[in-house]
């Protein structure tokens, strides 16, 4: 099976866009591909075809949809879906794809993110290692269901340097990227809700761990408290203290803006803006996700964001009155299950 020669030139003017600058797309295709330069010239150039099984390596790579490229209907929107499992997309795949999302979009000249979160965002639960790494475990193990997880109990210090790599790069794109985000009480109540049914259902090597991953939880929810006052994402660090403007590497001005809403009730949402391109993503059961870069599909979706901020609560940057009522509650949230924690401990439940 081979491709048209239209839609070849279409996928590869889609290539380029999201190629960084600095880098070729010709060797970047090359190696992923891993065939010639010259080969990858014929295939920009029409002379070759590419096969359907290079046109799947690409999508799933570089995120480019065939039937997004083709269909104009003005009913119909085309969206990418890659459900991760254990064999042809494993969750490191799942973990680079979002990293190189995350890298295009911060190589753009004119960027920003809008995210709509029902759970703390993935993005920042890369600053809490302990809370990183449990949420990456309660996501194999109880969402994905994966085979080699089942008879596992989560444990503290289990070191990936292939997973740590990744997440240090997407937490250095997305810490430059101007982001927009609408909190609820669901933002911080997922994660306690997963660490009390862990400890509940015996899924910890040992129950103290609960209490270890609500300290530092607390320590995560006051570090979103510190960027929310400054108005700009930074890395913590371990004095707790906050870097200066001219401390961190981006401009920090408009870096970080933050609204509350009391009743938000929704899949996590995120609409890109980069340069001339607007996409949209959007979770699936939870953790997959589907993505298009249909503008129609965007500006829908970026008038209900609209609509939502304007009926939230602004807790960043001079709000402080009602960014302290937000940050208290999360952090009496913790307090009571570590209390509920503890006494369910000491009755040997």
């Amino acid at each position: 099976m081979k491709t048209d020669s239209l839609i070849q030139r279409r996928v590869f003017e889609e290539l380029k866009k999201q190629t960084p600058k600095g880098e070729s797309v010709v060797d970047n295709i090359a190696e992923l591909l891993d065939i010639s330069t010259d080969s990858v010239y014929r295939r920009m150039r029409g002379d070759t075809d590419l096969t359907a099984k290079e046109l799947e390596i690409i999508s799933l790579n570089y995120d480019v949809s065939v039937d997004e490229i083709l269909d104009g209907s003005s009913k119909r929107v085309s969206f990418n879906f890659q459900p991760i499992n254990e064999e042809s997309f494993t969750f490191t795949d799942y973990l680079n794809y979002i990293k190189n999302m995350m890298r295009v979009v911060h190589e753009a000249r004119d960027r920003k993110m809008l995210y709509i979160a029902n759970d703390i965002p993935f993005f920042h639960l890369l600053s809490a290692p302990t809370i990183a790494a449990f949420k990456l475990f309660f996501w194999q193990k109880t969402i994905l269901d994966y085979k080699d997880f089942r008879q596992l109990k989560f444990e503290l210090n289990v070191k990936n340097d292939a997973i740590n790599e990744i997440s240090r790069l997407t937490r250095h794109y997305y810490l430059g990227i101007p982001s927009i985000e609408i909190y609820s009480p669901e933002t911080i109540n997922t994660t306690l809700k997963q660490i009390y049914y862990y400890f509940e259902s015996g899924h910890f090597s040992k129950p103290t761990l609960a209490l270890i991953l609500l300290d530092d939880l607390e320590r995560l929810v006051d570090h979103l408290r510190m960027q929310c006052e400054q108005g700009y994402k930074f890395t913590p660090n371990k004095e707790g203290t906050t870097p200066s403007p001219d401390e961190v590497p981006y401009d920090a001005e408009g870096n970080y803006t933050v609204f509350h809403n009391e009743v938000l009730f929704t899949d996590a949402t995120i609409l890109v803006e980069l340069d001339d391109q607007k996409w949209s993503y959007l979770t699936n059961n939870g953790l997959n996700v589907l993505s298009t870069r249909d503008e129609r599909f965007y500006e829908d979706n970026l008038k209900s964001f609209q609509i939502l901020s304007k009926r939230s609560t602004r807790i960043s940057g001079s709000s402080e009155k009602e960014r302290s009522k937000v940050f208290n509650n999360y952090q009496l949230s913790i307090s009571q299950m570590r209390k509920r924690i503890e006494i369910a401990m000491q009755l040997g439940m």
